[in-house]
């Protein structure tokens, strides 16, 4: 079955303009987060005590470990709303997937704005 290949779309300047707000107010949630994890990172190395059993080590140490994986997450998805936020202000991004060309829906865009992939090229 062949598909049919939708027209180019570009962004309009008023789409630019919401997908601008959308980005800059995601930045500001994951910088929150972001700011948190190291505010607790730091209460829980304040906090360290060798008096501690085994097993409450075995247990910090996983929950360490679970926040440097967050903390990581988060800086891949701050990062990608930062490129996100500076192709959308310099007019650069026309909501194309970078695999196929085709529009990415708006929908998706508001849900994912830092994505550059339309739903059938996605990594998840």
């Amino acid at each position: 079955m062949a598909t049919t290949r939708k027209k180019k779309r570009v962004l309009t300047k008023q789409h630019r303009a919401m997908l601008l707000r959308i980005v800059d107010r995601r930045i500001r949630e994951v910088s929150e987060t972001v700011g948190e994890l190291e505010q607790t990172n730091k209460t829980r190395e304040q906090e360290d005590n060798p008096a501690v059993s085994l097993l409450e080590a075995s247990g910090a140490s996983h929950e360490t470990e679970c926040a440097h994986m967050l903390f990581s997450r988060e800086g891949i998805l701050l990062k990608a709303l930062m490129d996100a936020r500076q192709r959308l202000a310099l007019g650069t991004y026309s909501g194309l997937c970078e695999t196929c060309d085709l529009p990415i829906s708006l929908a998706r865009l508001k849900a994912i704005p830092e994505t550059v992939s339309c739903i059938h090229h996605s990594a998840a």
